[in-house]
């Protein structure tokens, strides 16, 4: 019953949320370059900026969770429409940063034949 109640919260503040999550952001600095503004970067600037969208999303989905498990405890309503719509922004702001993500990767294969990317050293800046 709870997931009725769920889904049909979602579809009817999709248009809210999705307006206000629909970009890749983290502590207010948001993560949206075009494919111009990426294409005059440098390959180390872009290995530097796709590896930071790698940890972001990771920590969104991590976050995702958590507020998902939380509604699952609720112990009332409104705590739990209250972290699933925490859950769902962190949700499409994970798919945000993924298609900014993707779009690094393009430019990089195109304009710097960067196939593979490991971002190991680039864990720490």
């Amino acid at each position: 019953m709870k997931l009725i109640i769920v889904l049909s919260l979602l579809i009817l503040t999709n248009s809210n949320i999705s307006h206000a999550a629909s970009v890749c952001e983290s502590s207010g600095q948001v993560f949206d370059k075009d494919i111009l503004e990426l294409t005059y970067m440098e390959a180390e600037e872009l290995k530097e900026e796709y590896c930071k969208i790698g940890r972001l999303k990771k920590l969104l989905m991590e976050s995702s969770k958590r507020f998902s498990n939380t509604a699952e405890n609720a112990a009332s309503d409104s705590g739990f429409w209250s972290a699933m719509n925490e859950s769902e922004i962190r949700l499409q702001q994970y798919s945000a940063c993924g298609n900014y993500e993707k779009r690094i990767m393009r430019v990089l294969k195109k304009d710097h034949n960067v196939e593979e990317l490991d971002c190991t050293p680039y864990n720490n800046k």
